[in-house]
C-alpha cells in the first residue's frame, strides 16, 4: 500500500507564490504597454500607406494637365513605399497582437494564484502541485514571449 504525503503550505511557498504573483502582475502590465506601442506604430504606418494612393488617385487625375505632377506623383509613389516596406518588415501588427496575448496569459495566471491563495489552506490544491503547476506556466511562458 502507498502512502501520499501531500506537501502542506508553509510561509515560504506562500512567499513564493507572492513572488510570482507580483511578476505575473508585473508582466501582464508590461505587455500591455509594449502591445499598445506596436499598435500605435501599426496604426501610424499601416494607415497612410493605404490611405495616401486611395486619396491621391483622383487627385493625380484631376491634376493630370498641372506642371509639376509628375514630382508630386513620384513624390507620393515613393513615400507609399517606404511606408508600405516599413509596415511590412517591422509587421507591427503581428507584433502587437503577440504582447497583447501574453498579457492576457499572465493576467490569467495572476487571477489563478490570487484565487488559490484567497482559500484556507486546508482546501487549496497541493502546495507542490500547485507550484509546479504555476512553475510550469511560468517556463513555458518564458520560452515563447516576445522581447519587451
Amino acid at each position: 500500500m502507498e502512502i501520499v504525503v501531500e506537501e502542506e503550505y508553509t510561509d515560504q511557498s506562500e512567499d513564493l507564490l507572492k513572488q510570482w504573483l507580483q511578476q505575473s502582475k508585473d508582466k501582464s502590465h508590461q505587455h500591455n504597454i509594449k502591445g499598445k506601442q506596436y499598435k500605435k506604430k501599426h496604426e501610424m504606418f499601416g494607415l497612410p500607406a493605404t490611405l495616401l494612393p486611395i486619396i491621391y488617385s483622383p487627385i493625380s487625375g484631376l491634376l493630370s494637365q498641372q506642371p509639376g505632377i509628375e514630382i508630386a506623383n513620384v513624390t507620393v509613389l515613393i513615400l507609399s513605399g517606404v511606408l508600405t516596406g516599413v509596415y511590412a518588415f517591422f509587421d507591427f501588427g503581428r507584433k502587437a497582437e503577440q504582447h497583447f496575448r501574453y498579457e492576457a496569459l499572465y493576467s490569467d495566471l495572476t487571477t489563478t494564484i490570487i484565487v488559490e491563495l484567497t482559500k484556507k489552506r486546508e482546501i487549496r490544491i497541493r502546495a507542490d502541485r500547485f507550484i509546479e503547476m504555476i512553475q510550469s506556466k511560468i517556463d513555458g511562458f518564458a520560452s515563447t514571449e516576445p522581447l519587451l
